[in-house]
């Protein structure tokens, strides 16, 4: 228990991979192998210098912060596959947009999100939507907090979470797999009434053709989501746009 005592409700802020009983690391090699591919392919068609760009990519390997690692993790968490980790964001708004929207999929598999209706909002106060703060303030959590940059020295910019202000949260692997608890400073429920904020859907979840991130991980899902690791690459979901 977080908190070292039974009696204590301990909130539950897990990551996607450990609710659904998936271990990340099953396919966290494929993918940097296809990210490392997909670096070295863009350099040579804008004709660049493999063997530097090697070097580049063997310096962030061999870092003392696993700075590949963990941008290939971050990019994998941030395009929807379950992770050790978790989508946090800096953003009020953002994540007021994300409280008041369901997410869901139609019948012909794409994805959408939703603004809630009033009518919507559940009688039961405890069923409505909640935005957790989260202040990392101890030297174990400050460096769990990630962003996307690491990849971006090779020209792989991940659109979507620089539209998000989103972080990624190192902290739901092993034995401690609800970490985020430990950050909790406030949770604040959402009252139902016309709570608006100035983004849209299109802003936030930018078409492949604004991403090339989101481009590459499609890619992913459609040659990969029928093999073994379907359960990961498969989870990527492509978006749909009027």
């Amino acid at each position: 228990a977080l908190f070292g005592r039974d009696g204590i409700l301990e909130p539950s802020l897990l990551g996607a991979a450990p609710r659904r009983r998936l271990d990340y690391d099953e396919a966290h090699s494929a993918l940097q192998i296809l990210v490392q591919d997909y670096i070295y392919k863009c350099a040579f068609e804008n004709g660049k210098d493999l063997e530097e760009v090697h070097g580049q990519w063997y310096k962030l390997l061999f870092s003392g912060s696993n700075e590949w690692d963990m941008g290939v993790m971050t990019l994998a968490q941030h395009y929807g596959i379950p992770t050790h980790g978790l989508d946090v964001t800096t953003s009020l708004e953002v994540a007021v947009w994300f409280a008041t929207h369901r997410f869901q999929i139609d019948a012909e598999g794409y994805g959408t999100y939703k603004k809630m209706d009033i009518h919507e909002w559940s009688s039961n106060p405890e069923s409505w939507p909640v935005i957790y703060l989260v202040l990392p303030v101890t030297n174990s959590l400050k460096p769990s907090i990630l962003k996307t940059e690491e990849l971006e020295k090779f020209g792989f910019a991940a659109i979507r979470p620089l539209k998000q202000y989103a972080k990624f949260f190192m902290g739901a692997h092993g034995i401690h797999k609800n970490r985020l608890a430990e950050a909790l400073a406030c949770i604040v429920r959402l009252c139902p009434d016309a709570l608006e904020t100035n983004l849209g859907y299109k802003e936030l979840f930018p078409p492949a053709e604004d991403d090339h991130a989101y481009k590459f991980m499609l890619n992913i899902k459609n040659k990969y989501k029928d093999g073994p690791l379907g359960k990961y690459f498969g989870e990527i979901v492509e978006y749909k746009y009027d």
